[in-house]
C-alpha cells in the first residue's frame, strides 16, 4: 500500500465468471516485488522492457510477494479515503 513495492505478474486463481455476488477481483492473483527503475535509467537499451527490470531487479528474484487482488483494491481504496479525510 506504501507503493514500494510493484505489480509485476497477475493470475486467475478461481473461477473469474464465478456468481454474480462474487467480485471479479477476487479470483484475480496479484504477484508484487521491490523493482529497480535505476537500472532501466542507467542504460535503457540493456533492460528495454519492463520483464527485463523485472529479471534484473535483485529483490524480485528473492523476495516476492502475492496477495488477492480483491482484498489489496479494498485496502487501497480504504488507505485512499482515510488520507482524503485528513
Amino acid at each position: 500500500i506504501s507503493g514500494s513495492i510493484n505489480l509485476v505478474d497477475i493470475s486467475v486463481v478461481g473461477d473469474l465468471y464465478g456468481s454474480a455476488d462474487a467480485d471479479a477481483h477476487d479470483s484475480i492473483e496479484g504477484e508484487f516485488c521491490r523493482l529497480n527503475f535505476a537500472i532501466h535509467k542507467q542504460d535503457p537499451s540493456s533492460v528495454p522492457m519492463f520483464r527485463d527490470v523485472v529479471r534484473e531487479s535483485p529483490q524480485c528474484s528473492t523476495h516476492r510477494w502475492k496477495g488477492n487482488l480483491g482484498e489489496i483494491v479494498r485496502l487501497v481504496q480504504q488507505y485512499d479515503e482515510q488520507q482524503q479525510d485528513s
